[in-house]
């Protein structure tokens, strides 16, 4: 250290303050909780986390949980599930029996007309 003047040494009151995220650059650790939080409030789609925290895989790991809703929403709304086996009727329900009976009536009127 270089004096100035006497070799009296100065006293000066400094208060030090770091702030954390300012310029330092986010770890892994927190940007994935950060990207966890985030997704959890629904402000970030499944997508983005897998991205950001390089899931690898992570576009075949979203179309298959693409696949896996559509098939739950097709389930629930009733529908056969993509590229599976068609529905088959319940006799015992009296919409089917109706739809049934419709047809059987439509097939019978083609024959004798």
């Amino acid at each position: 250290m270089e004096a100035f003047g006497d070799a009296d040494p100065v006293y000066f009151d400094f208060d030090i303050q770091i702030d954390t995220n300012s310029t330092l650059p986010l770890d892994k650790q927190t940007l994935a909780n950060m990207f966890i939080r985030l997704a959890q409030m629904q402000l970030v789609d499944r997508d983005a986390v897998l991205e950001v925290l390089k899931v690898p895989k992570w576009k075949e790991i979203v179309d298959r949980m693409n696949r896996k809703e559509e098939e739950m929403k097709q389930a629930k709304m009733g529908g056969p599930p993509p590229g599976g086996p068609p529905q088959t009727a319940n006799p015992n329900n009296p919409q089917d029996q109706a739809e049934f009976q419709q047809i059987m009536d439509q097939m019978q009127g083609g024959q004798n007309g």
